[in-house]
């Protein structure tokens, strides 16, 4: 489940995403869980859709996927770029 997991990450976000995650295995009501602890990122993490690169952000409980527009205006406010 680590490998599926790592390899997801750095098909679909890049390989500096996964040295972000930190997944360990716990126990949950008998069951045997994987939680992905994850580090905020210092520059822009996009995610490959095809042959696109889309940008998301977590807005309290949901995430919302950003326009081209927005996405510029978030990187220039949230990473000084």
């Amino acid at each position: 489940m680590s490998l599926h997991l790592g390899n997801m990450v750095t098909s679909r976000l890049g390989p500096e995403a996964m040295t972000r995650i930190s997944p360990r295995f716990c126990g949950v009501d008998g069951e045997r869980v994987l939680v992905a602890c994850c580090e905020r990122s210092l520059k822009p993490v996009y995610v490959r859709d095809g042959n696109a690169d889309r940008f998301y952000i977590r807005m309290s409980v949901f995430t919302t996927r950003l326009t081209t527009k927005e996405t510029v205006q978030y990187v220039r406010d949230r990473f000084g770029q």
